[in-house]
């Protein structure tokens, strides 16, 4: 399971690669004390989303993104596909657009 991604900016905008594949790897699940919010527990979903291109049949990573983000509960049921919900929800907020490639 991977994202296509149609035109990925690199190095703060100034150039633009075409036709990029993403996929997550380093998924790290934690249940932690939320000293900030006075909370007794907070889940901590962390993981490295990987981007690729491929040049002459050879996948070159271009970036690697590290995302994180906190719940109250633990709502985890299908551990890659709500992954991959967050992921999605990242990429939106940046402005990228994907594909699901299965």
């Amino acid at each position: 399971m991977g994202l296509d991604i149609v035109s990925y900016p690199i190095m703060d905008g100034i150039a633009v690669i075409n036709d990029v594949y993403g996929h997550v790897r380093d998924i790290r699940i934690t249940k932690e004390v939320d000293i900030v919010n006075r909370v007794d527990s907070v889940y901590k979903v962390d993981c490295v989303f990987y981007i690729f291109k491929n040049i002459n049949n050879f996948n070159k990573n271009i970036d690697s993104i590290y995302i994180s983000k906190i719940y109250s509960d633990d709502f985890l049921t299908k551990t890659w596909e709500d992954v991959y919900t967050i992921v999605k929800e990242h990429l939106t907020s940046i402005g990228i657009t994907y594909v699901d490639n299965v």
